[in-house]
């Protein structure tokens, strides 16, 4: 897999994907975070490297980066929060 450069990762458009967060300023803002400040386009790039595979979040917490993995459509996505 090829290293993404940091203005393909900015060029995703995640904006499909806010619909699925829970509706709250938090989520808002780190969905609609800069590339380089905030993963989640990062790992929507990530999946699109995959096609028709399993992907794992562990330790998924408010669950945004498990909804960024869910980019590619093609991909079974499993979350995990770890909090005991």
């Amino acid at each position: 897999m090829k290293k993404p450069t940091l203005d393909e990762v900015k060029a995703m458009d995640i904006t499909g994907l806010y619909s699925l967060a829970k509706d709250n300023d938090d989520n808002r803002r780190l969905l609609r975070g800069e590339a380089g400040v905030e993963h989640y386009k990062l790992l929507a790039w990530f999946s699109q490297q995959f096609n028709h595979s399993v992907l794992m979040e562990v330790g998924t917490l408010g669950g945004l980066g498990t909804i960024a993995l869910s980019y590619n459509p093609t991909n079974i996505v499993h979350s995990f929060d770890i909090k005991s």
